[in-house]
């Protein structure tokens, strides 16, 4: 994708303040809050968020539809960069994609 100059509209570090009840939604039930990202995007509630349970397949959903966000709303970034995300701070990730 060609570079847009657009960021996400929270940084992770900042999301955590932002949203107190995301927040918590991330941290104590991310399959439901996942599947409401998802569900966003047209793709199954239900496969997204049982999904998210299976560790390789969870990593590798959330990777794809961050990614598919990120296109979606313009913001630059890269398959890398959002595999990163999740990985290393998968709960704040997931309420900066909701945020979005």
């Amino acid at each position: 994708m060609a570079a847009t100059g657009k960021d996400w509209m929270h940084t992770l570090k900042d999301v955590w303040c932002i949203e107190p009840s995301l927040s918590m939604k991330a941290a104590y039930c991310s399959p439901c809050l996942f599947g409401r990202n998802a569900e966003a995007l047209g793709k199954s509630c239900a496969m997204y968020g049982c999904g998210l349970t299976v560790p390789i397949l969870g990593l590798y959903l959330a990777t794809k539809l961050r990614g598919e966000i990120r296109e979606k709303k313009g913001i630059d970034g890269s398959a890398c960069n959002d595999f990163m995300a999740v990985w290393c701070c998968g709960p704040r990730a997931l309420v900066q994609e909701t945020l979005e």
